[in-house]
C-alpha cells in the first residue's frame, strides 16, 4: 500500500517534534532548542571562539539546577563551532558522576586523546595512556602544556593533530573539590591560564552547586578565570510555558515550501492548547506547580505527540508519572521551629515583593507571629477567668541553627552575584545578613500541610 505525499508529510512533522523530545542532550550529537538562554549561550560561544582562533586559554563555571539546560547549551555551542571550524578543536569530556576521582578521570582523559589522535593521524604507536595514574598525568601535562609538543615537532617536524585547541568539559565538577588537593582542576585550569602561543585549553565547568567557587582551594581558585555564568529555571508560568513551547513546536524554516503552511499550523495550534483551557496546559501547569521539570513532562508528552491525530492536531494519551518533589520530601522532614522559619521567609518575601531574604527578616517575622498568637490566647484566657501565658520564647542562637540547616538542606540557595563578570563578595556584616532564595512558596508549605491547622494559620497573610 502506497503513502500519500500528505500523509508523508504528516508523518515527517511528527518525526520532527518526537526528535525534540527525544534528543539526549549529555550525547551532544544534535542541536536541542532551549528557550531564553541565548546570551548566556553566545558567551560560551564566544569563550571557545577566542580559544580556537587566537589560542586564548580560558576558564568558566556553568551553575544551575539540574534540568536548567546546562549541558544542552554548551553542547550547542560546541556544535555551532564544530560547523564553523570543522576539525580544528578536540572536545574531552568527563563527569564527576563515572569518573569520581582524580585517577580515574585522568585516565579517561588519557584515553579520548588516544582516540582523537588516532581518529585523526591513524598513527597507533602514541599513546598517553599509562601503568600508574601518576604517570599518565604527567604524561598528559606535558602535552598540554607544551612541553612534549616542541619535542615532537623537532623529531617529526608535523604534529598538527597534537597541537589542536582541546576543550574541557567537566559535569559535575563539585565532585572533583573534595580530594584534599584538587590536582585535576589546578593542573587543568593552569595549563588554561597559561596557555601559549603553540597551544590552548579551555575548561567549562558544570555544577549544581552555587558556592562551588568558594569550595576552590586557594592555589586553583587564583588560577580560575572567574567567569561564571548562572542558569535559573523559570519562576513565572509564562516563562514555563514558553520553555514547554520551544520543546513541542518546530522552525517551518528548516521545512520545505510545501510544508511551511503546515508547520506554522501545527505551531500555532500548540500554542492555543498551552494557553487555553485543555489537557496539555493541565499537564504544564501542574509539572510547574510541583516539580518544575522539563525532563519529566517530555516523558509525558511524547505519547501525547506519538498518538496525535495530525490532521486535526488531536493530543493522544497522557501518562501520569509519579513525580515527588525532593524540596517537599525535606519539608515533610522539617522540625515545628525550622518549618516556622521557612513560612516567615516565604511570608516575607511575599509581603514586600522581594525574591531575596536573610535571617534577620525571617526572624523578625517569626517574632511578630508568636507575639501576636500569644496575645490572641492570654486574651482568650483572660476572658475565660484562666491564668495567662508566658509568651515561648526561643533564642536567637537556636533559631539562626534552624537557618543554617535549612541551607545545608538546600531549601535556602544562595544566589550569584556578578560585577564586570566576576563574582562579589556576599559578606555585609555578618551570616544573618547574607541574602538567599527560598526554593518553596508559602503555596507550596500550605498545600503540603493541609491537615494541620498552625500551619494554616501561619501562612495566612
Amino acid at each position: 500500500m502506497t503513502v500519500s505525499e500528505p500523509e508523508q508529510n504528516l508523518e515527517l512533522l511528527r518525526r520532527r517534534v518526537l526528535a525534540n523530545l527525544s534528543n539526549r542532550t549529555s550525547s551532544g550529537l544534535a542541536k536541542v532548542r532551549l528557550h531564553n538562554v541565548e546570551m548566556e549561550q553566545v558567551q560560551i560561544y564566544k569563550m571557545l571562539e577566542n580559544t580556537i582562533k587566537f589560542n586564548e586559554g580560558k576558564s568558566c563555571l556553568v551553575i544551575g539546577p539540574r534540568g536548567s539546560g546546562k549541558t544542552t547549551m554548551v553542547n550547542n555551542a560546541l556544535l555551532d563551532l564544530q560547523e564553523r571550524f570543522p576539525n580544528m578543536f578536540y572536545v574531552i569530556r568527563i563527569s564527576g558522576f563515572y569518573q569520581s576521582d582524580d585517577k580515574s578521570a585522568i585516565k579517561e582523559i588519557a584515553r579520548q586523546l588516544d582516540w582523537h589522535l588516532l581518529r585523526h593521524s591513524g598513527n597507533w604507536n602514541v599513546s598517553f595512556e599509562r601503568f600508574s595514574a601518576n604517570e599518565t598525568m604527567n604524561s598528559v601535562m606535558s602535552v598540554l602544556d607544551g612541553s612534549q609538543l616542541m619535542e615532537g615537532k623537532d623529531q617529526n617536524g608535523d604534529n598538527d593533530e597534537m597541537q589542536m585547541p582541546i576543550i574541557f568539559v567537566i559535569d559535575e565538577l563539585d565532585r572533583y573539590t573534595n580530594d584534599a588537593k584538587q590536582t585535576l582542576l589546578y593542573n587543568l585550569f593552569d595549563v588554561a591560564q597559561s596557555s601559549s602561543n603553540s597551544h590552548a585549553v579551555a575548561v567549562i565547568g558544570l555544577t549544581t552547586v552555587t558556592g562551588v567557587r568558594e569550595q576552590l582551594e586557594k592555589r586553583v581558585k587564583s588560577r580560575f578565570s572567574q567567569r561564571v555564568i548562572q542558569l535559573t529555571k523559570p519562576r513565572q508560568l509564562a516563562e514555563f510555558c514558553d520553555n514547554v513551547y520551544c520543546m513541542i513546536s518546530v522552525d517551518p524554516d528548516d521545512f520545505d515550501p510545501l510544508m511551511f503552511d503546515l508547520a506554522q499550523k501545527y505551531n500555532a495550534h500548540m500554542k492555543m492548547l498551552l494557553g487555553g483551557p485543555s489537557e496539555l496546559r493541565k499537564l504544564v501547569v501542574h509539572n510547574f506547580y510541583t516539580v518544575k521539570d522539563l525532563n519529566i513532562l517530555k516523558s509525558q508528552l511524547t505519547p501525547y505527540i506519538a498518538k496525535m491525530d495530525m490532521t486535526t492536531f488531536s493530543g493522544g494519551p497522557i501518562i501520569n508519572v509519579n513525580t515527588n518533589n525532593r524540596s517537599f520530601q525535606i519539608l515533610q522532614s522539617l522540625s515545628e521551629l525550622e518549618l516556622k522559619l521557612v513560612i516567615c521567609a516565604g511570608r516575607q518575601l511575599l509581603k514586600n515583593s522581594m525574591d531575596q531574604v536573610n535571617f534577620n527578616i525571617a526572624y523578625e517575622e517569626f517574632e511578630k507571629i508568636s507575639s501576636s498568637q500569644t496575645n490572641t490566647l492570654n486574651s482568650q484566657l483572660q476572658t475565660m477567668g484562666r491564668v495567662k501565658l508566658d509568651s515561648a520564647h526561643h533564642s536567637r542562637d537556636l533559631m539562626l541553627a534552624c537557618w543554617e540547616r535549612l541551607i545545608y538542606y538546600g531549601l535556602l540557595v544562595e544566589p550569584i552575584r556578578q560585577i564586570n563578570g566576576i563574582n562579589s563578595s556576599f559578606y555585609t556584616g555578618g551570616e544573618s545578613n547574607k541574602m538567599f532564595h527560598l526554593d518553596v512558596t508559602v503555596e507550596d508549605v500550605a498545600r503540603l500541610f493541609r491537615h494541620k491547622d498552625w500551619v494554616t494559620k501561619w501562612c495566612r497573610i
